[in-house]
């Protein structure tokens, strides 16, 4: 596609992206006034959101197997971040002003908190294998001591800056699986460098 079919097709789109807005501005124009909503109104509907997203937790966590997300990195590092998220909304909702709330965040909490202590230790063993049977294309080498420390040999690691670019992009990953080291070296006779990783406990 040259140049001029280019610009006609994104002036098409801008064209489109102006209609919209105009149709949107039309309707709003024309929208019924609707009633405004008391303040015990407001508190019944955020509170009705809040049961919502209680609810979503409680059936995400009821049935809950590891082994279903075990399959590849994206799911795996996928749930890891579904415990921090929802750990963190239950800690929120732990500390509501309605007890129906708290109770039922708190009674979340503790069943989130067992799951983590079960799960990491799968979910980081998981972790490395598919790490491995991705990375031996490239000739890199994944160890795990399975207390949380990593090592990553190959020699794409001779160099100092590609330690720290790959460092830089496995972090959110390893912190997320509460890993609490990352080596690299450029062969399994070299020294190595590493990374602390700052991640909480599996029940944190």
């Amino acid at each position: 596609m040259d140049m001029k079919q280019f610009l006609k097709g994104f002036g098409f789109i801008m064209f489109l992206i102006i209609i919209v807005r105009a149709c949107n501005s039309c309707g709003s124009e024309t929208k019924p006034a609707t009633k405004a909503l008391t303040r015990e109104e407001i508190i019944a509907q955020k509170h009705q959101k809040l049961l919502v997203e209680l609810v979503f937790v409680e059936a995400y966590y009821s049935d809950f197997k590891i082994g279903k997300y075990t399959g590849s990195v994206e799911g795996i590092v996928g749930v890891a971040k579904d415990f921090k998220d929802y750990r963190r909304l239950m800690l929120k909702l732990s500390k509501h002003d309605s007890v129906d709330v708290s109770s039922r965040a708190n009674a979340l909490l503790k069943k989130i908190t067992e799951l983590q202590v079960k799960s990491f230790p799968a979910l980081r063993k998981a972790y490395v294998n598919e790490s491995r049977n991705m990375l031996w294309r490239n000739n890199i080498d994944v160890d795990y001591d399975g207390k949380g420390i990593l090592t990553y040999t190959g020699g794409f690691f001779a160099s100092n800056a590609n330690i720290e670019d790959t460092y830089l992009k496995l972090q959110p990953a390893l912190e997320l699986l509460r890993f609490k080291q990352a080596n690299f070296r450029f062969t399994e006779y070299s020294d190595y460098t590493y990374y602390r990783v700052s991640s909480p406990k599996d029940s944190e």
